[in-house]
């Protein structure tokens, strides 16, 4: 019986203890919210400028205790943000709170101003605008017609998802891009398209796009060789593309 009566004597012992420790725990700052480390994959100054958004909503959790903390419901309301993609938060004992953003990929920009642009998603979301300065890195749309229609915006995205990888007509040599209003010979879209490298112009229009990419690299290819500066090529045939002279009509 001694010995029945001393281990539970050291149970309710442990008991209290931890009971004691819990209550001094609860009541100490140690296992309170502190650090918020934000970890963005493919970080940008555009993303940077979006992420100080997100600080409002997490920031209002600081103090609190860490165990209380609902990091999923976090996730599920951060990731309502039209600029993320992905996103997961992790709790590190005893102060710590990660969180891992992965942002939509953008394919462009789209002028609304001299000064500002309203970036445009793969999956042709309108993002936030953005002082010009901040924007992302990707071609520009040049025409109010693609913030107000969105086929027409679509077609852009779908175009630029399309141009091959690397090549002087690819989708990291494009600099801007302007619609030009379709003719009665076009049933798809028509696009005016400048280059970072080049001063040469391309008309082309959303069909067979990569196999006529690859023609009008071949073309600049030539140019360039040839030091043929300031010409429009014309890649809206099935078969061939045309070259002339930019001042020519």
């Amino acid at each position: 019986m001694k010995k029945i009566g001393y281990y539970v004597g050291f149970f309710v012992a442990s008991l209290a203890t931890l009971f004691v420790l819990g209550y001094f725990i609860s009541k100490s700052s140690i296992f309170h919210l502190k650090k918020v480390r934000y970890e963005v994959v493919q970080t940008s100054p555009y993303f940077e400028l979006q992420k100080k958004s997100l600080k409002q909503e997490v920031d209002s959790y600081i103090g609190r205790p860490l165990w209380e903390i609902d990091i999923f419901k976090i996730e599920k309301s951060l990731k309502e943000q039209p600029w993320i993609e992905n996103i997961i938060l992790s709790k590190i004992y005893p102060d710590e709170l990660i969180i891992k953003i992965e942002p939509r990929k953008i394919l462009a920009n789209i002028r609304k101003s001299p000064s500002q642009v309203q970036p445009v998603a793969e999956d042709n979301t309108l993002l936030s605008s953005t002082a010009i300065t901040f924007s992302p890195v990707a071609p520009l749309l040049s025409h109010r017609s693609f913030l107000t229609d969105e086929r027409l915006r679509e077609s852009a995205i779908l175009f630029l998802k399309e141009l091959p990888v690397e090549g002087n007509f690819s989708l990291q040599n494009v600099s801007e891009i302007v619609p030009v209003w379709k003719t009665k010979n076009h049933t798809s879209d028509i696009f005016r398209v400048f280059l970072k490298s080049t001063k040469t112009e391309v008309l082309i229009d959303t069909e067979n796009v990569f196999l006529k990419a690859q023609r009008v690299s071949r073309v600049i290819d030539y140019l360039e060789e040839h030091k043929m500066e300031d010409r429009i090529i014309d890649a809206n045939f099935s078969k061939k593309v045309l070259v002339r002279p930019r001042n020519r009509r």
